[in-house]
């Protein structure tokens, strides 16, 4: 299987943040959270661009996953 970039996923069980690096991906991205506890999304303001490192700070405490998909340009 290739890796194209549409999709990426992080679980973050206990960290209050993450930093990523989003210039490998080949277009800007939408990014959500996922609250797994309540089965709810939440959207992530704005779209992300695909340059350089970007930090995503959890909405609240508890376990949340980070979504960000590729958005076409």
């Amino acid at each position: 299987m290739r890796a194209t970039g549409d999709l990426a996923v992080a679980y973050l069980p206990d960290n209050d943040a993450i930093e990523l690096d989003v210039s490998v991906f080949p277009s800007p991205l939408a990014a959500r959270w996922f609250d797994p506890v309540n089965g709810r999304y939440t959207s992530v303001a704005g779209r992300i661009e695909n340059g350089g490192a970007h930090r995503f700070a959890r909405p609240a405490n508890g376990d949340w996953v980070l979504l960000l998909q590729r958005t076409g340009g």
